[in-house]
């Protein structure tokens, strides 16, 4: 008689759980593109993490898709690979090459900062038509 009180208690309380989704932000990449694309495997380390970073800041919400991602916020990160400026800017040409951004608005001296916006690409890879 205990034992089918307990169970019922707990099918029931499993019946009424709900599962919340999780309130952290998060940035999406789909795992076709990690495993099955070439184009993927052929960046660099921190041409990955830039991309990985411009994508978190991304906000197709709030404005066009554009993104301002300053060499001072990188640097503040300290993500191995992208310590040095030459170094962030190698990622950001070899991203720029390989078309998974593209500059929108070029800065530089002055405090102008760059605005960057992803091509999308890679976004249906692997997924079928």
């Amino acid at each position: 008689m205990a034992v089918s009180v307990v169970l019922s208690a707990f099918y029931t309380r499993v019946a009424t759980m709900t599962h919340k989704r999780d309130p952290r932000p998060y940035v999406g990449i789909h795992k076709e593109v990690l495993f099955g694309c070439p184009e993927w495997a052929a960046l660099s380390p921190r041409a990955k993490c830039l991309y990985l970073l411009l994508k978190a800041k991304r906000n197709p919400a709030k404005n066009d898709g554009t993104v301002k991602l300053t060499y001072r916020e990188i640097l503040k990160i300290h993500y191995a690979g992208l310590l040095r400026q030459t170094r962030i800017n190698e990622g950001f040409h070899e991203l720029e090459e390989k078309d998974w951004i593209k500059r929108v608005d070029g800065g530089g001296l002055f405090g102008k900062a760059t605005f960057y916006q992803l091509t999308g690409k890679y976004d249906e890879f692997g997924m079928k038509k």
